[in-house]
């Protein structure tokens, strides 16, 4: 299992994800499906490292 634990995310002064802990399988497919506006693309954000390019965008967690 690839493990993401305790990720919270912040733009500035603006929390965008807290607390979030996925259970990740590796070599299994998983699907996000939650309404719009609720993290999935900055989960995905993070999870690429893209996050690292995003002026004033804060990661806090830990992956495995």
């Amino acid at each position: 299992m690839t493990e993401v634990g305790d990720l919270s995310v912040r733009y500035g002064a603006t929390p965008a994800l807290t607390g979030v802990d996925p259970p990740l399988h590796r070599g299994c497919i998983t699907a996000l499906v939650d309404p719009s506006g609720c993290g999935k693309s900055t989960f995905l954000t993070c999870l690429n490292r893209l996050a690292d390019h995003i002026p004033g965008c804060q990661v806090r967690g830990r992956r495995g």
